[in-house]
């Protein structure tokens, strides 16, 4: 807070904060699981990238039209 107070650096790419975004990241999960947080089932994520698509894989589906905001 010190150095960005309006947090407009993103840490979460960086190296050096690799082992303190996993441990929020286990921390977050945690909570989740002992308040019942969890009941839109969300898994786990281990890691920044593990969300991304590979280009080999399926394609993905269209979004439901009625969803979609003009």
């Amino acid at each position: 807070m010190k150095t960005d107070s309006r947090e407009t650096n993103n840490l979460i790419l960086k190296p050096d904060q690799h082992a303190r975004v996993n441990r929020m990241r286990r921390e977050l999960h945690q909570r989740l699981q002992e308040s019942g947080g969890l009941a839109i089932p969300i898994g786990f994520k281990p890691n920044h990238g593990s969300s991304l698509r590979s280009p080999k894989g399926s394609k993905r589906s269209r979004f439901p039209e009625h969803m979609i905001s003009p």
